[in-house]
């Protein structure tokens, strides 16, 4: 017997779009008939496994999610007819948006290869769901805000030990999550309150989730940014608002990652 959930939102509108939009999520559990849908994605798909074997052909290959892996596919896959059914478990969502692509990457999160996730955190993923489920703007800002968790969780789970080192890293999340806005905060000044050297600190964030910590504190700050931006501040006070200490550094930077300056993308939203 299949069990399923699912909640979806149409393409967002210029005026809601997030640099990390969740389009869809759900949770399904197949029985021995079950074969994955066919046809081309306008998203990125997150799968996450939970129990047995789920099986799909993208683009002409096979492709199995296994419990406590976690397989994505990038925008435009072509989903396509499998040859034997699905019986299993699994969780799922997918994303659009500016930093969709450039999230996976720095988490270290590759399109194509299962990747070890360990237990999927279905509280957590819960929580999505019923974001996806009520339609208000403030669940929309939730949802992206969840997706993140979840993806971040899974990132960290291949080097997850219980040690003084996997604490440290777990504090510097922490701080950076929680004060990612303030421009005083940067890798020296999070290394001293931790009580570490700085390249130790470095190392150890890289060693837990692939990516050096001023990574990490740079998305965060961008992720804000952009939000405000699309909300419809001014490129100086989302610079401020988002932890830039200088407006002309973020406009660079932000040319950098996304190919024009921030005030001819607000423009484009409009």
């Amino acid at each position: 017997m299949i069990q399923a959930i699912r909640y979806s939102r149409p393409a967002a509108e210029p005026s809601t779009r997030l640099p990390l939009n969740v389009r869809s999520a759900g949770w399904l559990v197949t029985d021995e008939h079950w074969r994955h849908g066919t046809g081309t994605v306008d998203r990125i798909n997150v799968y996450w496994g939970v129990a047995g074997i789920i099986k799909y052909t993208v683009n002409g290959r096979m492709f199995t999610t296994m419990p406590d892996e976690l397989l994505t596919f990038p925008f435009d896959s072509e989903m396509g007819p499998v040859a034997e059914p699905s019986q299993g478990e699994f969780r799922w969502f997918t994303l659009d948006g500016p930093l969709a692509c450039q999230t996976l990457q720095l988490l270290g999160i590759n399109f194509y290869e299962p990747f070890h996730a360990g237990k999927c955190p279905k509280e957590l993923h819960h929580q999505l769901l019923e974001a996806m489920r009520v339609l208000l703007p403030y669940s929309i800002y939730q949802a992206e805000t969840l997706a993140y968790e979840l993806l971040t969780r899974a990132a960290m789970a291949p080097n997850i030990k219980q040690t003084q080192n996997n604490a440290t890293v777990t504090q510097a999340l922490t701080i950076i999550d929680a004060e990612y806005s303030d421009p005083y905060l940067n890798i020296n000044a999070l290394a001293e309150r931790l009580k570490v050297n700085r390249s130790i600190l470095t190392r150890l964030f890289k060693q837990q989730l692939g990516t050096p910590p001023s990574a990490y504190l740079e998305l965060q700050r961008m992720r804000l940014a952009t939000d405000l931006i699309e909300s419809g501040e001014t490129v100086k006070n989302a610079a401020y608002c988002a932890g830039y200490a200088d407006p002309r550094y973020f406009a660079r930077l932000f040319k950098t990652r996304f190919g024009m300056p921030p005030c001819k993308w607000r423009n484009s939203l409009q």
